[in-house]
């Protein structure tokens, strides 16, 4: 009784509030609630997360027109995944509570987050077809990137605006982490090589914007035995098609679907 009390209270708490709309992709609005929490929960900027929700949208989208289906056993046995991080119902419904989505919203969210997952299984997972000879490449080059950097970096428009921003006493950057070298962009591996650590780089113009990058450390990759490094190898593979697939898909969407980013 006492958890259905709960519930009713917690359905009661949210009605409609007025929300303002950033975007639409057709007739799928885009509110700056959604955009905020995502640049919170992922550490983004305002344009990094509005894009982020925006393909998801363009895939959603995808996902209805080529007729995907969500049973609704799958849905159940989402939610339950989702509620087992949570020690019980009262702390999932708080959670939701500071999340300010209703259980018929969060409902919602799950599916669509089902159906995206199915269209991209369908358009790029089952496509995706990885050659021994692309492994045995990709190990090749693994065994030459002997060195692993950690840095941190940020883009600009323009070089000036880099220049400013080295002028900063403090300079904000998102942090890269660990990386391989063969997982850099070759541009700024370039650009790693040449900077001392503890060091920022100067404003390096790539395609149409400038980045600067503060280098933290760099170390030699430890050399792995050859089930590790076939494994790795296989995951980098597969991580580039992905991701050229994932492109290719996302701009075929724009194409077709409507996209309209609201002025401020």
């Amino acid at each position: 009784m006492k958890k259905l009390f709960l519930i009713f209270l917690f359905l009661c708490s949210f009605s409609f509030p007025s929300d303002k709309t950033v975007a639409f992709v057709g007739n799928k609005p885009i509110f700056k609630s959604d955009v905020e929490k995502r640049m919170n929960q992922e550490n983004l900027n305002y344009s990094q997360s509005l894009k982020k929700i925006i393909e998801e949208k363009l895939l959603l989208y995808g996902a209805e027109e080529y007729g995907i289906q969500v049973k609704k056993e799958e849905i159940e046995k989402e939610i339950e995944k989702i509620k087992s991080m949570y020690p019980d119902e009262i702390a999932f419904l708080k959670q939701l509570e500071r999340e300010k989505l209703s259980l018929s919203e969060f409902k919602r969210k799950v599916i669509e987050k089902i159906k995206i997952r199915k269209f991209i299984r369908e358009k790029i997972v089952k496509k995706l077809n990885i050659t021994p000879s692309e492994i045995a490449k990709e190990m090749d080059a693994l065994k030459k990137s002997s060195c692993m950097f950690n840095f941190k970096f940020k883009w600009f428009n323009t070089e000036k605006e880099a220049e400013e921003f080295l002028k900063k006493e403090k300079k904000e950057m998102e942090d890269a982490g660990w990386m391989e070298s063969n997982e850099i962009l070759p541009e700024i591996l370039e650009i790693l090589k040449k900077t001392k650590k503890g060091n920022f780089s100067p404003p390096v113009k790539i395609g149409k914007k400038y980045i600067v990058v503060f280098l933290i450390d760099v170390k030699k990759r430890k050399v792995e035995d050859k089930i590790e490094l076939y494994k790795k190898a296989k995951n980098y593979v597969y991580m580039k098609k992905f991701k050229k697939f994932y492109n290719q898909l996302i701009k075929d969407l724009e194409n077709r679907i409507p996209v309209k980013i609201l002025n401020e």
